[in-house]
């Protein structure tokens, strides 16, 4: 799917050079080049704060603690997915309510959705497999229990 091999050989010496920097000062965690990063992304994406880790699972707990959620609300998540999206849901003691996918795109399958959608959802975790990226946003409406999508 993706040549990994031939997209770090263009990069090779760069990367090498970064993680060299990295071992030789022994800053692995907040370090200078995690702090750079840091401010490179908060600039790219024009926000104040940027928080980095150190793999997907602690970003999605981020996340999900940045909403304010309360034990025991749902969130929804997709069947086909990695085991740490419903693993932070139930580790924040919220309740993870997984539905299909679509066999086409993997993205959630918008009525399995609807049908999974009680007063307890708070939340929609949508990841995406597919080489068309997201072709689909999912909004809905709490108040209203309407599903948009695009």
């Amino acid at each position: 799917m993706v040549d990994l091999k031939s997209q770090y050989e263009k990069i090779r010496e760069d990367v090498n050079a970064g993680i060299q920097e990295v071992i030789d000062t022994t800053t692995f965690i907040k370090g200078g080049k995690v702090n750079e990063f840091q401010k490179n992304l908060e600039a790219y994406l024009g926000v104040k704060h940027v928080i980095p880790t150190g793999n997907g699972t602690d970003a999605l707990q981020i996340a999900l603690m940045a909403l304010g959620l309360k034990p025991g609300d749902e969130v929804i998540t997709p069947t086909f997915t990695f085991i740490a999206t419903a693993e932070v849901v139930a580790l924040l003691g919220l309740t993870p309510v997984v539905v299909d996918v679509e066999e086409d795109t993997f993205n959630m399958d918008i009525e399995a959705v609807k049908r999974a959608i009680t007063p307890k959802p708070k939340q929609l975790f949508q990841f995406t497999y597919s080489v068309k990226m997201l072709i689909w946003m999912l909004f809905y409406n709490w108040q209203k229990k309407i599903i948009y999508t695009l």
